[in-house]
């Protein structure tokens, strides 16, 4: 049996309402079986969207529940589009760190999406 399928799974070939279900009726009835939650989005750009704003629920959560929060996050480059959106939250001013504890390889990992986030737009805004 095949258990890596990832790359012969074609979402554009596959109706929306299998992987993405409309209602909470749909989602539960999709879902009855799994043990662990999964989340099937379209593009990488999805998941970094969801993870961020996931992070930045929980964060909330846990400042207005107990004041502040601890967040440790990965150091891999396989989160960086997830750090990159939450840099971009930050920016909007949707996320306030300032009552987070953050971890040293964290705060590297962010310092470094920053930089090249900041990099990037200064170019795309040169070659204009």
């Amino acid at each position: 049996m095949k258990t890596n399928l990832s790359s012969q799974i074609k979402l554009d070939r596959i109706p929306k309402r299998y992987y993405a279900p409309s209602g909470e009726v749909e989602l539960a009835a999709l879902t009855r079986n799994e043990k662990v939650y999964t989340k099937v989005v379209e593009s990488s750009v999805d998941v970094a969207e969801y993870v961020a704003d996931d992070i930045v629920s929980v964060i909330a959560k846990n400042v207005n529940r107990k004041g502040r929060c601890v967040v440790a996050l990965d150091a891999c480059n396989a989160v960086l589009p997830a750090y990159a959106e939450l840099v971009k939250l930050y920016k909007e001013g949707k996320v306030d760190f300032s009552k987070c504890s953050l971890s040293a390889k964290s705060i590297l990992k962010a310092m470094a999406v920053l930089s090249t986030t900041t990099n990037a737009s200064k170019k795309t805004s040169s070659t204009r």
